[in-house]
Parts: structure tokens; C-alpha cells; sequence
């Protein structure tokens, strides 16, 4: 086994080589669960930092689902907390330079969201109260009759 990993390294040096990419993993050492393959010369610009890892992720999401390449920088670096400042330790969202208006302009829908929740609804199906962000009814499946969304 030890002689097939070694192998399946060597393969993929090989085509990052060739790409001329490198490869960010979750485990750093390791061929396992890779990140992102990245060129070597691309440019990046941090958009978006939190304290805790939850929100970042989320966030990564949705820019992710919005087709904007991500990176999630200091994953694991909560651990250093208290022998580095705490704002140096917050999870980073990263984007490419080309990317970076877009990202920022879908943050600031996220957060005008945030500010202007939609109001709640009331399923004509059920008559279950649902908060304005969904698009159906969490009891019986039923979707929200004003939804511009659903077609």
C-alpha cells in the first residue's frame, strides 16, 4: 500500500508539474482531499474575513454556488489563538483578482439581507408561520405563493 501511494504521488507531481499548478490540501503532506488545484501565478485579493469558521464556510458557499473561485485561508489557525493577535487568526475568504468586484458585490447583497429580513409567511396549505427567507413551507413542502424565485 505504502508503494502504491508513493505511486499515485509521483503521477500527480508529475501532471502538476506539467500544468504548472500547485495544489492546496485540507491535510497538509497529504494526496487525500484536495482544495483547489491553482495556477502558480495567479493574483489574490482577501474578501471577506470572520471570527469563527461556520460563517466563512457559509459564505464560501455562497460565492461558491455564485461561480467565484475560493479559497478559505487560516482553516486551522484557530489554534494559535493567544500566541497570535485574534483578528490574525480569523478564517479568510480569498478570491482571484478578476473575481474580486463580483465577490464583493455578492457580500453586499449578503448583507443587505441580513439587515432587511424578509417579513414572515403563512402557508395557505397548512397554516404554518415560516420565516421570509424560505422559498417553502418547512412543515408540508409547500412553496411560497409570492416567491419571484420559483416558476
Amino acid at each position: 500500500m505504502c508503494h502504491r501511494q508513493n505511486r499515485s504521488n509521483h503521477w500527480v507531481e508529475k501532471y502538476r508539474e506539467r500544468l504548472g499548478l500547485r495544489m492546496r490540501y485540507l491535510v497538509p503532506g497529504h494526496v487525500i482531499l484536495p482544495l483547489t488545484w491553482l495556477p502558480d501565478n495567479l493574483a489574490m485579493k482577501k474578501v471577506y474575513a470572520a471570527p469563527d469558521l461556520l460563517t466563512t464556510g457559509h459564505v464560501h458557499n455562497l460565492l461558491q454556488q455564485a461561480g467565484i473561485s475560493t479559497q478559505i485561508h487560516n482553516y486551522f489557525l484557530s489554534g494559535a489563538l493567544g500566541d497570535l493577535p485574534i483578528n490574525e487568526c480569523w478564517p479568510e475568504i480569498w478570491v482571484a483578482d478578476a473575481d474580486e468586484v463580483r465577490a464583493l458585490s455578492i457580500l453586499a447583497e449578503i448583507e443587505a439581507q441580513e439587515k432587511n429580513p424578509k417579513p414572515q409567511w403563512v402557508c395557505h396549505r397548512c397554516g404554518e408561520l415560516n420565516e421570509g427567507q424560505f422559498s417553502e413551507c418547512w412543515k408540508c413542502g409547500t412553496t411560497h405563493p409570492d416567491n419571484p424565485s420559483i416558476s
